[in-house]
């Protein structure tokens, strides 16, 4: 399952070199966490995850 967290605290900033006029170079996504794969995670912050929405970084909410 993936939750994403958009606080701005937790933005994954990327370049971008896509030459259109109106892009400042870098755009931003929000921070993504597959519970399945992120072996970075504790069991507490994967359970905080599923039960509460709570991101493990910034303890914002997160949408599934």
């Amino acid at each position: 399952m993936l939750f994403y967290c958009y606080s701005e605290s937790c933005h994954v900033h990327h370049e971008c070199d896509c030459g259109n006029k109106c892009c400042m170079g870098f755009f931003y996504s929000p921070k993504v966490f597959d519970i399945t794969n992120d072996v970075d995670l504790t069991q507490k912050e994967k359970e905080d995850l599923v039960y509460h929405h709570l991101c493990p970084h910034c303890n914002g909410w997160c949408e599934a």
